[in-house]
């Protein structure tokens, strides 16, 4: 049974099917094109395609006719991106950076493990199969710091580059994942799911780093104005069409993108063995990012899957997704909050929230910043050779074996 209620106009407009043709379509552009590329049988010439956007310059002379159409034709905002709302959303995120990327860290990407409906299935595979997790988390993350950096979309900026290169990434990703297959020659995809980073997984996405960061951001006493969050909104929408979500699959404004938020819960949300597998992955790459700063790695003790249970919410974090439950003291603040009715603004710490915020947030941010120019730091996306993902591929077979029941 849904957990949320939905006003009649909003059940008129995205009904059930609406939502199941979401499930059920990619992107025709991008995947259009890496079906010609694995049709000459050339892996390699797709690993150079994303290894050149990843590194970007000229083309070669020899660069595929095919690639230099997708090139020309997901290049261009859309027609309604409006230049004085992205500058507002750009002078936003600018002046919350550091809070924003925390939200970002802690609560839009690890709620997305909860999307059990292929959606945990298939960042989990692509984790095992291009070596680490942290290769994943990363590129995800560099993604985000090149669309959301002041005119990132603009002629001099990198976004629209990098977003070329994950939408090729995500036709190479549905390829893999819908022609894998399984000991006894099953196939790995279970159909039920729809197609991997589906239309629906998208936008959902979308709205993660939008509509749900500004809820965290007010949870980390950031005074999100309504117009505010709709700048952001607007700013996501535009770099979803740039990334090959259909106009019309993203919502209208703020309110109708909280409800199809709640939808996309009400149809995808549970726990999955991927999902949980994912978050566990997610709070090691957190612990690893404080390696060598003694201090920064004692705050992050117990607080990380603190600030998790809090931005995303016990139901999510602790049912969902095996996020630590909290220790003695967090349950003696949480009963203190529950006795008293005091706002949620300590976490696992005697440290109020706030102050561990300014002392640590900065610190974290930092230290991503750093991991991404060691030498550490993973290497692009590429599509690995069959012997090189039999062992990923075998493990996430027998990981998901009870999860392709549990679909609906």
């Amino acid at each position: 049974m849904p957990r949320h209620h939905y006003p009649g106009w909003f059940t008129q407009s995205w009904p059930e099917s609406r939502f199941n043709a979401m499930r059920h379509a990619g992107d025709p552009l991008a995947d259009s094109t890496v079906e010609v590329l694995f049709k000459r049988g050339d892996r390699e010439m797709v690993n150079q395609v994303l290894r050149h956007l990843h590194q970007p310059g000229e083309w070669p002379s020899d660069t595929p006719i095919e690639l230099q159409a997708y090139l020309a034709a997901s290049q261009t905002l859309p027609s309604w991106a409006d230049t004085a709302t992205l500058d507002r959303a750009y002078r936003f995120i600018d002046t919350h950076g550091v809070r924003y990327n925390i939200v970002l860290l802690f609560l839009s990407l690890p709620i997305l493990y909860a999307w059990k409906i292929g959606g945990a299935q298939t960042l989990a595979m692509t984790g095992q199969l291009s070596e680490h997790f942290l290769r994943r988390v990363s590129e995800t993350l560099r993604f985000v710091r090149d669309v959301i950096a002041e005119d990132g979309l603009g002629p001099q900026g990198r976004g629209i580059r990098t977003t070329q290169k994950v939408r090729l990434m995500h036709a190479t990703i549905r390829h893999f994942a819908q022609s894998a297959r399984c000991p006894g020659d099953k196939d790995y995809w279970n159909p039920q799911w729809g197609v991997p980073i589906s239309q629906e997984a998208l936008t959902a996405t979308m709205l993660a780093f939008s509509t749900i960061a500004a809820g965290g951001l007010r949870k980390l006493n950031v005074p999100v104005t309504r117009q505010e969050e709709s700048d952001l909104l607007h700013l996501w929408k535009v770099i979803g069409h740039v990334l090959g979500i259909v106009d019309a699959n993203m919502p209208a404004n703020v309110e109708e993108a909280h409800l199809l938020w709640n939808r996309f819960d009400d149809r995808n949300f549970g726990a999955s063995q991927a999902g949980r597998l994912l978050t566990a992955a997610h709070l090691e790459f957190i612990s690893k990012l404080a390696h060598g700063d003694a201090l920064l790695h004692e705050a992050l003790r117990g607080t990380d899957a603190a600030l998790m249970r809090y931005l995303m919410g016990y139901r999510i974090a602790v049912t969902m997704l095996d996020v630590p439950r909290p220790g003695i003291w967090g349950l003696m603040i949480t009963f203190t909050r529950l006795l008293f009715g005091l706002t949620e603004r300590l976490v696992d710490t005697s440290e109020p929230l706030q102050q561990w915020l300014d002392h640590n947030a900065e610190k974290l941010w930092a230290a991503l910043q750093a991991f991404w120019n060691s030498q550490a730091a993973p290497r692009p996306f590429a599509v690995p050779s069959e012997q090189q993902a039999e062992q990923g591929l075998q493990e996430m077979c027998a990981l998901n074996a009870r999860d392709s029941h549990t679909a609906h």
